[in-house]
């Protein structure tokens, strides 16, 4: 039986992809927007400011919500399972596990 259902934040993570693109993304700029005698250090700058916002960027895109259903088995024990999808059950359904999965009984 599904004793309750619990909708949690899931943290996004960075594999340092967004990090990359946005130091690429932010030298080209701030290159770009400098004058020749700051041109390094707009580029420095732009790079280390780009970078900081893909990798927030990134965890922010990969962020979400998760599903967390608690079920106690007839036998007593209770575990719990985690959705990426809005389940369709409610606490007091009854519901089998089939293959490691919730199913209707």
């Amino acid at each position: 039986m599904v004793e309750a259902v619990r909708q949690v934040e899931k943290p996004g993570t960075a594999s340092g992809i967004g990090a990359v693109a946005g130091g690429v993304a932010g030298a080209a700029i701030g290159r770009g927007v400098s004058s020749d005698s700051h041109r390094t250090a707009g580029t420095v700058i732009g790079a280390v400011d780009g970078a900081v916002a893909g990798h927030q960027v990134e965890k922010y895109a990969t962020s979400g919500k998760s599903w967390q259903l608690e079920v106690r088995f007839d036998d007593g024990t209770r575990r719990t399972f985690t959705r990426d999808a809005e389940p369709r059950w409610h606490a007091g359904d009854r519901v089998r596990l089939v293959n490691g999965v919730l199913a209707a009984p």
